[in-house]
């Protein structure tokens, strides 16, 4: 495995809230009442800082998903096509923004593949690294159980609460891929 790939792990979550929170600034963005893809919607102003720091991002999480396939053995394996699918979806949420037909096929499908992929991925390596596979099953528990939360008022919070979930998931296996410990 080439370690400098491991890095994209950390980066693409740092890039994703670089331009996810310059997006929120310029369009004085509310949490309540929306989704995270108002904020890229066809039509709207400035929409390209939202979309192309999803694009950059999801191209980090694509490399980051093939380090991923080379440090995991056999069948563990499997999954991590499931989360190199999903950095795909997350470029389709950029390229096709809310307002065409195809947004929420790709929205939806990046959160369902992200998280059930961290979930396989943790039963998986359960018998060769319990404490990662713990990690990553609580992390998709954790993820169910605050999006779950009867009341939000639209879905930006419980978008961000998946997000949070996938991007701390990504940091952490990027830094055991670092220490040679996956």
């Amino acid at each position: 495995m080439n370690k400098k790939y491991v890095l994209f792990g950390f980066l693409s979550p740092v890039t994703a809230l670089v331009f996810i929170s310059a997006a929120v600034y310029i369009h004085d963005f509310s949490f309540t009442g929306t989704a995270l893809s108002d904020m890229g919607r066809i039509g709207l102003e400035k929409n390209y800082i939202f979309n192309v720091g999803l694009i950059l991002s999801s191209v980090f999480g694509l490399l980051f998903s093939l380090s991923l396939y080379t440090a995991l053995k056999g069948y563990e394996r499997i999954p991590a096509l499931g989360f190199t699918t999903a950095a795909l979806s997350l470029i389709g949420i950029g390229v096709f923004p809310e307002g065409l037909a195809l947004h929420v096929f790709f929205s939806v499908g990046f959160y369902l593949l992200a998280l059930f992929s961290i979930l396989i991925i943790g039963v998986l390596v359960y018998r060769r690294k319990k404490n990662l596979g713990v990690f990553s099953v609580s992390s998709f528990g954790a993820a169910c159980i605050l999006v779950g939360i009867p009341g939000w008022n639209g879905v930006a919070i419980p978008e961000v609460i998946g997000a949070f979930f996938i991007c701390l998931w990504m940091m952490v296996i990027s830094y055991s891929m670092w220490t040679d410990n996956l």
